[in-house]
């Protein structure tokens, strides 16, 4: 058992090796530090009354986007995948 083990630990380390990259680019980002915590603040908001059934799950995704979309959700995108 142990042996498996160790086969399966040094797999998985092989395989985290392989497949995550760890980025030299400087973060956060300006539209991060702009956008981040305004989006993260209301989404945090919006799943929380979700989960509570305050508000539909419908509505609060489409609020969601709305929101998102209006508040600079776009631009943080595309600065921070043209990185």
């Amino acid at each position: 058992m142990s042996s498996l083990r160790g086969s399966l630990q040094y797999a998985g380390i092989a395989l985290a090796a392989e497949s995550v990259k760890v980025t030299q680019k400087k973060r956060p980002t300006k539209s991060e530090k702009e956008y981040w915590p305004r989006l993260q603040s209301r989404w945090l908001e919006t799943a929380s009354r979700v989960v509570a059934g305050a508000l539909d799950l419908d509505q609060g995704w489409e609020d969601w986007l709305k929101f998102w979309e209006e508040n600079g959700g776009p631009t943080l995108t595309e600065k921070v995948n043209a990185l």
